[in-house]
């Protein structure tokens, strides 16, 4: 070729990259590459890449890694050595059912008793609302309790699988008390760490008193008869009602005569201090857990990793025992019987199918229950990216007492969570939903859930997880 040629096909190129904006010995930069294994920085942080998605989670060693998921939760059934569920439901053995306080003679384990209202099917519960003449409500029932039902109907929903639905039964009508608000205050008790109770606020009228007349007045616009739970509402702002009347069950004599009623009061307390730490529809649904015949308030009185104790999500033994979970949704593992085996779980956090639970018979009153949990619908003060299992021992022969905020007695109730065997070094924040709630606030992390690789050990049997991406993996060994 002819120079003069080549240097104007040399100029024409030169001149063409300053157009493009490149130069003939500049490279395309390399596309950046994800896989399973490399370090992040956030935890909860997602990436999709391809066909894959990864998310941003903690290993055992408390680093942060990405976890490649598919997106589905749901768990293969594929586990050996399994026994029917049957094997793992422990009767309850206690010398007498009937404690005193507030959980008086509920259930702790099979079979459920004393539930004073249905588990299943149209379960009618009626808003009676009060108000008073020093103290009348500025808004309508409505207004003010619309939400919080509809919020209340979907948990019931994702909760039960449908077996169970509330049919409310509500006026828009304030009921005006005879006597000014103060005269309807309950003095609420409240659990000492020690065990004992203590009282406070002021009562002016007995229960019997203050029931007469609130349904004296509310049978005049509801059947009562036909009523299986109430909430006795007092306006948001009466401070004078700190505690609504309440008695579950209770005898109320009316005109109309004598019946046993359910019922439980919203006053200022749960209106607003209680608010401020969980819905109100989550408050409500507590109340009536304990009307459903569940003991509640264990494992971990005041953690709030169950609606037991001021989370929003049901717990797997508890669901169990209200026949609220499919059987089949339970893996039972006898460690009389068998040695080993290999579990995947479905968290209960999430719409998803497979196993939910694994229920480990110790002997005839005590079980482990080990559970995955994740953020979902109903456990959003869990931080994304959460990804583990925790287990608690139920034993049926325990009372269901009560020791609040004393966490060096939770090995006395009935339900505890089990620690892991090697706590880790640094307590990691996944979310309000693993603080406790209580005067000194514990981080539950810290050795109470189990990440990829931990293990926990108790009644001879250990317990590994092995595997976590979007379902977990537990292998459980003698």
């Amino acid at each position: 070729m002819h120079w003069n040629k080549l240097f104007s096909i040399l100029t024409v190129s030169v001149v063409a990259s300053l157009i493009t904006g490149c130069t003939p010995t500049e490279t395309p930069k390399p596309t950046p590459t994800f896989r399973a294994g490399d370090d992040c920085s956030t935890l909860g942080t997602q990436i999709e890449f391809g066909d894959m998605n990864f998310e941003c989670r903690y290993s055992d060693q408390q680093k942060l890694h990405l976890v490649a998921l598919k997106g589905d939760n749901s768990a293969p059934k594929d586990a050996i050595n399994l026994s029917p569920l049957d094997i793992c439901k422990i009767q309850d053995i206690r010398e007498s059912n009937i404690q005193g306080g507030a959980n008086t003679g509920q259930a702790t384990s099979f079979p459920l008793i004393n539930n004073r209202i249905p588990v299943s099917g149209n379960i009618r519960v009626c808003v009676i609302p009060i108000d008073f003449e020093n103290a009348p409500s500025d808004q309508s029932v409505t207004e003010l309790m619309s939400d919080h039902l509809k919020q209340f109907d979907e948990w019931m929903d994702f909760t039960t699988n449908g077996l169970a639905k509330y049919e409310w039964v509500m006026s828009d009508n304030w009921i005006r008390m005879p006597l000014p608000a103060e005269y309807y205050n309950w003095d609420h008790p409240y659990v000492n760490p020690d065990g004992t109770y203590r009282y406070g606020d002021a009562q002016l009228q007995s229960d019997d008193e203050m029931a007469t007349q609130v349904f004296s007045m509310a049978e005049q616009y509801y059947d009562l008869d036909s009523l299986d739970y109430i909430w006795v509402v007092a306006p948001p702002k009466t401070n004078q009602v700190q505690w609504a009347p309440q008695g579950s069950p209770r005898q109320v004599s009316t005109p109309s005569g004598t019946r046993t009623l359910n019922y439980f009061g919203l006053g200022y307390k749960l209106w607003n201090d209680q608010a401020s730490r969980i819905p109100v529809w989550a408050i409500m649904s507590h109340e009536m857990l304990h009307a459903h015949g569940l003991a509640q308030h264990a494992p971990g009185n005041g953690y709030s990793l169950h609606i037991g104790g001021s989370g929003t999500i049901l717990g797997a033994w508890d669901s169990l025992l209200l026949g609220w979970r499919s059987e089949e949704s339970f893996a039972c593992f006898d460690a009389t019987t068998s040695n080993e085996t290999e579990i995947d779980l479905a968290s209960i956090d999430l719409e998803s199918n497979g196993y939910k639970a694994a229920v480990i018979k110790l002997s005839d009153h005590e079980v482990i229950v080990i559970e995955s949990r994740r953020q979902g619908p109903y456990s959003t003060n869990i931080s994304p990216g959460t990804a583990g299992v925790i287990a608690y021992v139920v034993d049926s022969s325990k009372p269901s007492l009560r020791f609040d905020n004393d966490f060096s007695r939770e090995k006395e109730y009935f339900s505890y969570f089990l620690s892991i065997n090697q706590p880790h070094k640094n307590p990691i924040n996944f979310g309000n939903a693993f603080i406790a709630q209580s005067s000194e606030p514990i981080n539950m992390t810290t050795d109470r859930v189990a990440l990829i690789g931990d293990t926990f050990s108790y009644g001879g049997v250990n317990i590994s997880l092995t595997q976590s991406a979007d379902y977990d993996t537990i292998t459980i060994s003698k």
